[in-house]
């Protein structure tokens, strides 16, 4: 991991001398930046197989004036107006993207402009000196790296790295709640079930639907999948469930109950969250009439 942050600096170093440059001067230090990249690529890659590891490395895109990814964002880890960006490296498999892009403004203004930026960020950690910036963070979902490298005739560049992994797997674990209340086969309700006193809620799949009966009393159960939050599970049924006496309501941050009396009817509705961002819980429906 050093030997790698080593030669990203060499490469944040090699990317500030390109600053001062113009005309076919710039783009012939673009190239020999670009042959500079792909030795580096060998040589982590050559390092990575002598240690038994077959994954193969990538720096990126190398040019000028080059396009930040539509996944890169902006509105939380900003990059200065004027920038020209010079590689780019969209490691998808990492969920990670890197950036290093030349910039008109001072060196001075570069660093500000990202202390303001990102001063609130989560497990913040920051360094600097006259020739030096570095941060590291969490904002939002996105874990950050900021690297600015000044060189002794005073150009510099900056470096970003953003990974979007946590937001990547909330995206996917909510995709695969959804997927999961979409995908659920429904059953009919049991008959006898008195649904006009106590309808269901719609767009509710009910799974599973029982009914049993003794000398004393006939019971229902009802299993139910939902896209709903807890909270708006809870209050439909206490707003649409009219009349109930003796009510009890609870509701935490992973579970929520309703219990109560209607006439003979004994009331019991409890559940559980299964992914409250994807709005997913599963929850029962038990009423027991006294004869």
């Amino acid at each position: 991991m050093k030997k790698i942050w080593y030669i990203l600096m060499i490469i944040i170093i090699i990317m500030a001398m390109l600053g001062g440059c113009g005309g076919p001067s710039k783009q012939a230090g673009l190239k020999a930046a670009d042959e500079e990249v792909k030795k580096v690529e060998e040589e982590i890659n050559e390092a990575a197989k002598e240690a038994g590891s077959d994954v193969k490395v990538s720096l990126g895109e190398m040019g000028s004036n080059l396009k930040a990814p539509d996944s890169f964002p902006k509105d939380v880890v900003p990059i200065l107006e004027d920038a020209n960006i010079v590689n780019v490296n969209d490691n998808k498999d990492s969920k990670a993207i890197g950036i290093i892009y030349l910039t008109g403004k001072k060196y001075e203004e570069a660093v500000a402009f990202y202390t303001e930026a990102l001063g609130d960020a989560k497990n913040l950690s920051q360094q600097s000196d006259q020739n030096s910036f570095f941060m590291s963070g969490k904002k939002e979902d996105y874990g950050f790296i900021v690297s600015i490298a000044k060189t002794n005739d005073g150009n510099f560049s900056i470096y970003l790295d953003v990974s979007y992994y946590d937001k990547a797997m909330k995206e996917q674990e909510a995709l695969e709640k959804k997927s999961y209340y979409d995908a659920a086969e429904t059953v009919v309700l049991s008959d006898g079930y008195p649904a006009e006193q106590f309808p269901i809620l719609q767009e509710d799949k009910i799974t599973d639907s029982q009914y049993s009966e003794s000398d004393s009393d006939i019971s229902y159960y009802v299993y139910l999948i939902s896209n709903k939050t807890m909270k708006d599970i809870l209050d439909s049924y206490d707003k649409n469930w009219q009349g109930i006496e003796n009510k009890s309501k609870d509701l935490s941050s992973s579970e929520f109950t309703l219990q109560g009396e209607s006439g003979k009817y004994q009331i019991y509705i409890n559940g559980s969250v299964q992914d409250d961002e994807a709005k997913s819980a599963e929850y029962n429906i038990q009423l027991v009439y006294t004869k």
